[in-house]
């Protein structure tokens, strides 16, 4: 309860901050260092990973259980035309997974986080009453007329509830619910965009996103760069 009351102290900044960058899809002009210091700094395609401040808003949940769910979503449109590059969509968002996951682990951190492979393994265990962990409803999080002080609405809010039930012991979930490339060519970007879930009260807690370095083409680096990206919000390198 004490971690919660710390989130919910700047909850409200947060998610107003977060709510006008889903809307403008990442795209706004950079903010105030200390407007985004809940935030993770690379919240803005502008901003460089290491600009702005060095706030690690999942610091606390280090060493607390955590359910971390797979990448839900890529968004087909982009400037870049990455996303005809991508192929197979559940292979490569299996791979960011696969890169998160090494990226925390390289750290030594988020010992107690259970992963995206662990959550599927223990669903399927549960036959027709496990959720798809690949497809929890994250649609309401892509909203830009979600309102952020609302609990989350079903199917969302329920699917995460049976998760906890039946795969995790925390209450809390981390879901990346969408990936997107924008920015200019020549020095494009991808942007994960990431919500922490009080799965048992179906309530927001932060909302963030994490930016990789500028590319000029695809490539693996891009993964890579976001799942060290993700690591940042935990713990330093």
């Amino acid at each position: 309860m004490l971690i919660r009351r710390r989130f919910r102290a700047t909850q409200r900044a947060v998610l107003a901050l977060n709510a006008a960058l889903l809307a403008a899809g990442c795209a706004s002009a950079p903010v105030a260092a200390e407007a985004q210091r809940p935030v993770n700094p690379a919240a803005n395609p502008a901003d460089t990973a290491a600009a702005v401040d060095n706030t690690r808003p999942l610091a606390p949940f280090a060493s607390r259980p955590l359910a971390l769910a797979p990448v839900q979503y890529l968004n087909p449109a982009d400037s870049l035309g990455f996303t005809a590059r991508v192929g197979d969509v559940t292979a490569y968002l299996a791979q960011l997974d696969e890169e998160i996951q090494f990226a925390l682990t390289s750290r030594r951190t988020a010992k107690q986080w259970q992963g995206p492979k662990v959550l599927a393994r223990r669903m399927r265990a549960n036959g027709p009453y496990g959720v798809d962990v690949y497809d929890l409803g994250t649609a309401p999080l892509r909203n830009p007329q979600l309102n952020v002080k609302l609990p989350m609405p079903d199917p969302f809010a329920s699917n995460l509830r049976n998760l906890i039930a039946m795969g995790t012991e925390s209450r809390y979930v981390l879901v990346p619910y969408e990936l997107l490339f924008m920015g200019p060519r020549g020095a494009g970007r991808a942007v994960l965009k990431l919500a922490l879930v009080d799965a048992r009260g179906a309530q927001l807690v932060w909302l963030g996103a994490v930016v990789s370095d500028p590319v000029a083409a695809f490539s693996p680096a891009i993964a890579t760069s976001l799942a060290e990206h993700v690591a940042d919000l935990v713990a330093a390198p």
